[in-house]
């Protein structure tokens, strides 16, 4: 017993021994650090940088030119404008697919050709909404601080100059949120129209036997103000007609344009609401618009409340039985919506476009009624 007991244990001491052995000589192979890991390989991103022709190239650098003689010096500025003039023979040639991609600026453009005193490149039509907001914004006064900026803005977003793009949202004070410099400047200083619903669509989607001509209709969010033209044909001089802004950065300039006597607002009253209240009268209204695109809908608990409450406030202003044409975009967002009202026991009519699967950025129009009591 003992010996065998004594083999087994000179065994194992003995494949100890060797284990040992092997590994000494083979330690520089077995210990051998591993290779870093592959760096990652940088994501390509596609450019949404239109394709210009040599042509569109060279009215880049004219901009650029142009933006540089207006940030000059007082006593260089005339000179530069001179030369500016001399270099402004370049775009004339312009082809309207030439122009395609530069449309949206119409606006910086049609200043351009007029500090050059000359006519605008290309044919841009110009509907009477835009002929008012280039009479009210690009007046004379204003028209060479405008230019210089918009003209920044042209060229940074043609040149996908983000760094460019976040230093002007921050002189402008766009708003605390970097995510659409894009979108603000479109807005602020292109004819770059925003996407909501046309009066034709939220006329489809109410009773026609309303009372139109007696009617009174509160525009909440009325961004820009492209709808009040057609509101005041639509419903004529006597029905009332108010609205309420929720983004501080086109109240300015509404304001302006409501003044305006060819676009034929009046009578108008605006009004300023917050993100909680609109600030309307009670029981006025048969109809409430209200269009959501001035903010995402948030996901913390105040912002909801804030939606709730601001729901809440609208209820109040629509008279018993009014309607709520509540526009916004994706799908998430409208659901959110629908059962934020439910429980105020609003009464949802229709879903404008009727299908179930929508975009992700696909607009929609809800339309709900007042409770009768």
């Amino acid at each position: 017993m003992w010996k065998r007991s004594k083999f087994l244990i000179l065994f194992l001491m003995g494949i100890l021994v060797g284990v040992g052995f092997y590994m000494g000589l083979h330690a520089a192979r077995l210990y051998r650090p591993l290779p870093p890991p592959p760096a990652p390989q940088a994501s390509a991103q596609p450019s949404a940088k239109p394709k210009l022709s040599p042509r569109q190239e060279e009215l880049l650098n004219l901009i650029a030119q142009a933006q540089s003689a207006l940030t000059s010096p007082p006593q260089a500025q005339e000179k530069a404008l001179q030369a500016l003039k001399a270099s402004y023979a370049r775009i004339s040639s312009l082809t309207p697919t030439e122009l395609q991609n530069l449309a949206h600026f119409r606006y910086p453009l049609r200043a351009l050709a007029a500090l050059c005193q000359a006519s605008p490149p290309g044919r841009f039509s110009f509907t009477p909404y835009q002929e008012a907001v280039y009479a009210v914004y690009w007046d004379p006064q204003r028209a060479k601080a405008n230019l210089a900026t918009s003209l920044a803005i042209f060229l940074a977003l043609n040149r996908q100059d983000q760094e460019a793009m976040m230093e002007l949202h921050n002189r402008l004070n766009l708003g605390p949120t970097p995510q659409g410099p894009l979108q603000a400047f479109r807005n602020l200083y292109t004819s770059h129209p925003r996407q909501s619903a046309s009066w034709e669509r939220l006329h489809s989607l109410l009773p026609q036997d309303l009372p139109w001509s007696q009617m009174a209709w509160a525009e909440v969010g009325y961004a820009e103000g492209e709808l009040f033209s057609p509101l005041r044909q639509a419903l004529g001089p006597k029905a009332t007609l108010w609205g309420v802004g929720l983004d501080s950065t086109q109240a300015r300039l509404v304001e302006r344009l409501a003044a305006f006597a060819p676009l034929h607002w009046q009578p108008l009253r605006l009004v300023e609401g917050s993100s909680n209240d609109c600030h309307l009268p009670p029981q006025t209204f048969q109809v409430v618009h209200l269009s959501t695109a001035y903010r995402p809908w948030g996901e913390s608990r105040r912002e909801l409340e804030e939606w709730e409450e601001l729901f809440q406030s609208l209820r109040r202003a629509i008279l018993p039985g009014g309607y709520l044409l509540l526009e916004g975009v994706g799908p998430t967002q409208e659901r959110r919506m629908r059962e934020l009202l439910f429980r105020q026991d609003w009464q949802w009519l229709q879903t404008w476009p009727a299908r179930e699967h929508k975009d992700e950025h696909e607009l929609f129009v809800l339309v709900f009624r007042a409770p009768q009591s």
